[in-house]
């Protein structure tokens, strides 16, 4: 993860009326549609955001040329707020800014060096900085401690999420050796708020970034033409590593323009494999603040390339989206009690985030660390090792099976887990080389799931990860997804095929496959196959690939498991796998 100085000086490039300054010209509207809500999928492509749905109608943001469009179509609306956006900016000096929130973090930071640590982890679309500040007894160092993020303001103009932002860092820091509650947090926790997500959108009071896109539909799970391509915005692309560098259990992310606590799926009706955790600390937060708590997807309705479906289904940290008061934003006499009761319901999420399982896994000789992928079952899902070998997966009460992957180690389970009620149990495992064994793919990183209307496809792009095993993820009719088969472990190209991608039916569908070494790009073609088929990199003249992208050819229909049946990418064994363990620490990205 790429860090810079609070000190950096932006230049700002003078040009020609971009994408961004479009959509700011464009006006946003708070209507309610009276239309049944089994007519919504007519107009789902055309709307921002959905607010809140009832049997008989939906309230919904559009654009202005979207509204008259409907408004001539004879669709009966009221409309809630002509001009969000000039809403907004009437409360805009009560809030924050951006340029505030920045530099008063850099100071708490500076004052506070032994619990804080403020990361720039980018650059926004329109050149301001992307902030993270990790909260912690010893926030330097990866100290084997659950992880929970916040991030908030993904929408510009709900920004009552960097108020509760602030509010939090305030209670850590001036709680911090006198609260014995909060001094307890912050000594066997990481906690990491990120105030601003979209601060392009903070400044012009728009849910857009500077290019003009919705960065909530810009992440790579069952991603659906939220941007220009998956990942395009540096938004979204910074807050991919931050992930990727930092495991969390959990992760939640705030909005505004409505009240409720929420958990994924985003993109599907489908029950998490997690729904039962998930449920109760929604109902929980949704409690404390009275809000509704429910699906995503089924209080609201279904969207995709949704931040919140990422985390949890590409990095398995349990993904929660709160909606924290009716305005874009509230009044400003409401700032106080909004922050307060979020800060009572994040404070229980901050208790309970350690129960579960947690632990290291390691070389059985060595002693080093790996990077290994752990399942838990039930609830059969998963979570990663960080750089020091440390896992944690949130859990509740119960009796677990937990197990461990590793390219170039044979895989290990550990049965009759016993996770007690109020806290953890922890759980090391030592893993033996396997120098035979083919490498695999370790960590799905985007995916577009061809999902019928009907969300009947009962499969995770985390059922592809690992060896065969007869378990498959449908990609759809024309459905695509992208892996990553480690940062030690890549495809070598040596005599012959250099690795395989498995089909995981008998009906044998057709796929492309593409090979990079870059995570989002450059991808070259390698073959085209039915089934399962050997590939040789020659034909996409690369030596090495650590990334593979398997596209479904479209000839086929539709129904729970269409298109290409993914049960594994193994890759062939050239002399011995590179070593996967870290002899050190490592908190940048490579």
């Amino acid at each position: 993860m790429r860090r810079f100085g609070l000190a950096v000086v932006l230049a700002v490039a003078a040009g020609g009326v971009t994408a961004g300054q479009v959509w700011l010209e464009t006006k946003e509207m708070k209507v309610r549609l009276h239309v049944p809500a089994e007519r919504l999928r007519d107009f789902a492509a055309e709307v921002l955001e959905f607010y809140e749905v009832t049997p008989t109608a939906a309230v919904v943001a559009v654009t202005e040329p979207v509204y008259e469009k409907l408004k001539a179509q004879g669709v009966q609306m009221d409309v809630i707020v002509p001009d969000v956006r000039a809403q907004a900016m009437c409360d805009f000096g009560f809030f924050h800014t951006y340029e505030q929130l920045r530099d008063t973090w850099a100071i708490i930071a500076r004052d506070h060096p032994s619990i804080c640590r403020l990361d720039t982890i980018g650059i926004s679309a329109g050149g301001r900085l992307l902030l993270a500040m990790k909260v912690s007894d010893n926030p330097t160092a990866m100290e084997g401690e659950p992880r929970i993020c916040f991030d908030f303001t993904i929408h510009g103009n709900e920004n009552n999420g960097s108020e509760i932002a602030h509010y939090a860092l305030l209670q850590l820091v001036t709680g911090y050796g006198s609260d014995p509650q909060i001094t307890y947090f912050v000594n066997e926790r990481e906690i990491w708020l990120c105030p601003m997500d979209n601060p392009d959108g903070l400044v012009s009071r728009s849910r857009y970034n500077a290019n003009g896109v919705d960065c909530n539909r810009n992440y790579g799970y069952s991603w659906n033409g939220g941007g220009p391509s998956v990942f395009s915005e540096t938004e979204a692309n910074c807050f991919y590593h931050l992930a990727e560098e930092n495991p969390m259990s959990a992760w939640s992310q705030y909005h505004s323009g409505a009240t409720s606590a929420m958990w994924p799926w985003f993109y599907t009706t489908k029950a998490t494999q997690d729904s039962l955790i998930h449920a109760f600390e929604m109902q929980r937060y949704g409690q404390i603040c009275n809000y509704g708590a429910y699906q995503i997807s089924r209080g609201l309705y279904p969207g995709y390339g949704g931040s919140t479906d990422w985390y949890y289904g590409a990095r398995g940290a349990l993904g929660y989206a709160i909606e924290v008061c009716s305005g874009q934003p509230s009044p400003p006499s409401e700032i106080d009690t909004i922050n307060r009761k979020n800060w009572t319901a994040m404070k229980e999420q901050i208790q309970r985030v350690n129960r579960g399982v947690m632990g290291y896994v390691t070389d059985s000789v060595s002693g080093q660390p790996l990077y290994a992928l752990v399942s838990v079952i039930p609830p059969d899902w998963f979570t990663y090792t960080d750089s020091t070998g440390y896992y944690h997966k949130n859990l509740q009460a119960g009796t677990y099976s937990v197990r461990a992957w590793a390219n170039g180690y044979t895989p290990k389970t550990v049965s009759g887990v016993v996770v007690p009620t109020d806290s953890f149990v922890r759980v090391n495992i030592v893993l033996t080389r396997d120098t035979a064994a083919p490498t695999s793919a370790l960590k799905s990183i985007a995916c577009r799931i061809a999902e019928s209307q009907a969300n009947i496809n009962p499969t995770h792009a985390y059922f592809a990860l690992g060896r065969r095993d007869d378990r498959r993820f449908s990609l759809g009719n024309r459905g695509w997804a992208t892996f990553d088969m480690g940062r030690r472990t890549p495809i070598v190209n040596g005599a012959g095929s250099d690795f395989t991608v498995v089909e995981g039916d008998a009906d044998p569908e057709a796929c492309s496959v593409f090979v990079s070494n870059d995570w989002n790009s450059n991808w070259r073609f390698v073959g085209f196959g039915t089934g399962t088929q050997s590939y040789d990199l020659t034909a996409a003249g690369m030596s090495t690939a650590r990334f593979v992208r398997i596209a479904d050819d479209g000839d086929g229909g539709t129904g729970p498991y269409a298109g290409f049946d993914l049960d594994a990418i193994e890759a062939v064994v050239v002399n011995a796998p590179a070593l996967v363990y870290q002899t050190k620490t490592v908190i940048g990205s490579p």
